[in-house]
């Protein structure tokens, strides 16, 4: 539902989607999608010895709905105190993520392509399987989930009204796969506006 919330704290990563499940049911008919997100530790050793080093922070929210396949736009923000992967399995999610990093670092696999990217850019990456985000101590991203039917619907006039399939951004900008510059027009009226919306339930789940 539009304008639903949910702000918690983890103690355990790999208890990540069992404790957002509590806060939003899987929806019907999408269960192997739900439970396709994984997250776990990045060094598992290091979690065997340090387990209470692994906190993190994490804001979801549905923040709009469109008629039809498009589905669900969503915003998720997530604080991780250590070193921790975020992995999409099959089959995969019909969303693409644009993330934007607020704080450490992050890497991004998708199957052979290997981005990064930094707090001056964003990325965007559709959620397919063999996706993992590898993410430092101390990071923190900000991302919009965006229906594929969405995104379909909005690109088809660029393509006089075809019927848009799956769309690939590997557009060659600055050399990296899908990294989109947020200093540009477009792009920095996104950061801002996602941060804004944010914002409440984020600093809810800080308290």
């Amino acid at each position: 539902m539009a304008g639903s919330f949910a702000t918690l704290a983890v103690g355990d990563p790999h208890d990540t989607m069992q404790s957002l499940s509590e806060h939003f049911a899987p929806p019907a008919g999408e269960t192997q999608q739900y439970w396709a997100r994984t997250y776990e530790a990045a060094d598992w050793r290091r979690y065997k010895i340090e387990p209470n080093a692994y906190r993190t922070l994490v804001s979801v929210g549905v923040i709009g709905g469109v008629g039809g396949q498009a589905g669900l736009a969503c915003l998720s923000s997530f604080k991780d105190q250590a070193a921790s992967k975020f992995s999409i399995k099959s089959p995969g999610l019909d969303f693409y993520y644009l993330s934007f990093l607020q704080e450490g670092s992050v890497n991004c696999a998708n199957r052979e392509r290997k981005p990064s990217w930094t707090k001056e850019r964003g990325a965007i990456f559709r959620a397919e399987p063999q996706t993992a985000l590898h993410t430092s101590d101390g990071s923190a991203r900000l991302s919009v989930l965006l229906p594929v039917g969405l995104v379909r619907r909005h690109a088809a006039p660029l393509f006089s009204g075809s019927n848009v399939g799956d769309l690939d951004f590997d557009a060659p900008i600055d050399g990296l796969w899908a990294i989109a510059d947020i200093m540009t027009k477009s792009g920095a009226a996104i950061r801002p506006i996602a941060e804004l919306v944010a914002a409440p339930f984020r600093l809810g789940a800080e308290r």
